[in-house]
């Protein structure tokens, strides 16, 4: 039987199909905690955390979380403020990383899982990425570039009339 995979956004490793599986799992547990605020005693309960991805290694043993803080996808990321979100979202790694064991009790309550792999958490710079994508092709340069371009644009080169064959 041929086994399925998918490259992860994160790394150029294929995943199998029971790592993605398990991944989504874990993804959806880990909102479950943030959402009902278990952590208490810590700043986690009162910070609105958003899971985008989790990836497990092969044996299902660790698992790496990329985490976003909520506020990183809903503002709009002007100079002044990529600088305050980057410090929080480094915040919230390392607090999400000083907690992890506590995280990882409280996400397997539920589990039907053999063990619970060791989380580690990592900040997704991915909406950053993008950001950056969407301002280079938003230039000027670029959208002339682009509409110059018969192919983009969506005009065919014969459609245009032909000033050669008038004479």
């Amino acid at each position: 039987m041929a086994k399925r995979f998918k490259k992860s956004a994160h790394s150029d490793t294929p995943r199998s199909q029971r790592q993605l599986r398990v991944g989504e799992l874990l993804r959806q547990k880990l909102s479950e905690v943030f959402s009902r605020g278990d952590i208490s005693g810590t700043n986690l309960d009162t910070r609105l955390v958003t899971v985008t991805e989790v990836r497990v290694s092969p044996d299902l043993k660790k698992a790496t979380a990329y985490v976003v803080p909520l506020l990183q996808m809903t503002e709009t990321l002007s100079k002044r403020k990529r600088n305050t979100v980057a410090s929080s979202a480094a915040d919230l790694t390392a607090e999400l990383n000083r907690h992890a064991g506590a995280l990882r009790i409280k996400m397997g309550d539920g589990l039907r899982l053999k063990y619970v792999p060791s989380l580690s958490f990592k900040s997704d710079d991915s909406f950053d990425n993008a950001a950056v994508m969407d301002s280079l092709l938003a230039r000027d340069e670029v959208q002339r570039d682009l509409s110059a371009d018969p192919e983009i644009s969506g005009k065919s080169p014969e459609a245009e009339p032909d000033s050669t064959n008038e004479a």
